[in-house]
């Protein structure tokens, strides 16, 4: 089935050649990657946001390339293709699962480990799977924001987009929960059950609108003797800690308990949410905590879809907070 692909042009390893020992961006890259899509029956158009690698990335390159992407006509298309860099690969996937959280064609962003010359680079592999991901969803009308990459020693995974995780030190992505949206074996998906249901709630306000991420919410990670004490938030809106994984945070020590941030935010009339919280037959002693404070829990979300939900409910003009998080409330 031949359809026409856009394959979004953005730079990272995929994007990159190697010379004297080093990678970087080379838009000549784009032919390789247009061929392997040739290849395999697709024909292709090619578009260019801008062309860097994805870890010097800021708020400003994550408005462009989602404005870039809500004002494309996707009537023309039976698929969109996203290259993109593996650093930063789980938050722009998040942002581009809430901004297209409308989409009814498929949407892949990928990445690659190595340049893609080099042997062991899974960037054809990737490639393929997005593009048999895009073919088989188009015969079934399947639409939404996905991401395509290829573990060491396992074959091609698709993963909602919504709930890709940050890769590990060794180049392997997982989806938030553990379990991806389907992989490729033997030339066949196989899909995880019930995943379709959690993809996103849907911002149809988003689309053909430009989006201006003011850069106004912090991201602050539990620790081992994290001190806030040491943290500067002045100037945001929101801050965002993500928990430990049982949806606990440090509440005791003079500069160290979870009290501290919560009045840190209180004096700079910034919103202070928690993730992943949990909702569980039984809390730990340490979680009764947050009763006494105002923070807002985000429940089944990875700290990487709750920063670029926040990112956009705190950048959006006249927009419904609620309604971008998924709440039914805040306070």
């Amino acid at each position: 089935m031949c359809m026409k692909i856009l394959i979004v042009f953005t730079g990272g390893t995929i994007g990159c050649t190697e010379k004297n020992g080093v990678a970087d961006v080379d838009s000549a890259t784009c032919d390789r990657i247009a061929a392997i899509c040739a290849k395999l029956g697709q024909e292709t158009e090619l578009a260019f946001p801008y062309n860097m690698l994805s870890e010097n990335a800021d708020c400003g390159t994550l408005s462009k390339l989602a404005s870039f992407m809500l004002s494309i006509d996707y009537e023309k298309y039976g698929g969109v293709i996203v290259t993109h860099g593996s650093d930063t690969l789980a938050y722009t996937a998040n942002l581009l699962s809430a901004a297209l959280s409308w989409i009814s064609i498929p949407v892949i962003i990928t990445a690659a480990n190595y340049v893609m010359t080099d042997k062991r680079s899974n960037a054809e592999d990737n490639l393929h799977a997005a593009c048999a991901f895009i073919e088989e969803s188009a015969k079934q009308g399947r639409g939404g924001v996905f991401a395509a990459w290829k573990n060491d020693g396992n074959s091609a995974q698709i993963h909602l987009a919504s709930r890709l995780l940050e890769s590990d030190a060794f180049g392997n992505f997982e989806s938030f929960g553990g379990r991806p949206f389907a992989r490729l074996d033997g030339g066949r998906f196989e899909y995880a059950p019930d995943q379709e249901a959690i993809r996103t709630n849907t911002l149809a306000f988003l689309k053909n609108r430009r989006i201006t991420l003011k850069n106004n919410v912090a991201l602050i990670h539990s620790y081992v003797g994290l001190d806030y004490g040491t943290l500067n938030i002045k100037g945001k809106d929101a801050v965002l800690l993500k928990l430990y994984h049982s949806g606990t945070a440090c509440m005791t020590g003079e500069r160290t308990a979870f009290k501290n941030l919560a009045e840190m935010c209180r004096s700079e009339n910034a919103d202070l949410y928690i993730t992943p919280a949990r909702r569980d037959t039984y809390v730990y002693g340490s979680s009764k905590g947050f009763n006494s404070t105002a923070a807002i829990p985000l429940y089944g979300m990875s700290e990487y879809r709750a920063y670029t939900l926040l990112l956009l409910a705190y950048s959006l003009e006249g927009a419904d907070r609620r309604a971008v998080l998924g709440l039914e409330s805040i306070s």
